[in-house]
């Protein structure tokens, strides 16, 4: 949990989020990028009168998992960056989702996503995957 602890300090939950979401969308064409954020975006806000997102347990679970949805491959970047988002998703999962049977069905797809990349990935594929198989056995 020591290394969550530095992932986490540098951004709210939020700002964290959002880095993660425009990690992605980067590889899209300029037009649909929008489009594609602003889901996460809307997920984001606090209507008035509502629980704010740092106090919501249940809303961050949710934006989370819409995150972990989208994960469907490695997406553009160099391996230090993979590696900084995967860690990052991770920690916010390992964090939220407390109870294995909530934690496993995430790490398990995420799991799945990094097996998937091509194998010009091969180094970065087992960094990522180190720290999701810890997850799985603990």
């Amino acid at each position: 949990m020591a290394d969550a602890v530095a992932v986490f300090s540098e951004g709210t939950f939020e700002e964290q989020i959002q880095e993660l979401v425009n990690y992605f969308a980067r590889g899209l064409a300029e037009d649909s990028r929008a489009a594609y954020i602003r889901p996460f975006q809307d997920a984001l806000l606090t209507p008035e009168g509502q629980t704010p997102l740092s106090q919501d347990a249940g809303r961050k679970k949710k934006v989370i998992g819409m995150v972990r949805e989208k994960v469907v491959g490695l997406s553009e970047g160099n391996d230090r960056e993979i590696e900084g988002f995967f860690n990052l998703l991770n920690s916010h999962l390992v964090t939220l989702f407390t109870e294995t049977s909530e934690l496993e069905p995430h790490v398990s797809a995420l799991v799945g996503t990094v097996l998937g990349a091509p194998e010009t990935f091969t180094g970065i594929k087992y960094r990522v995957q180190y720290p999701q198989i810890i997850q799985l056995i603990q």
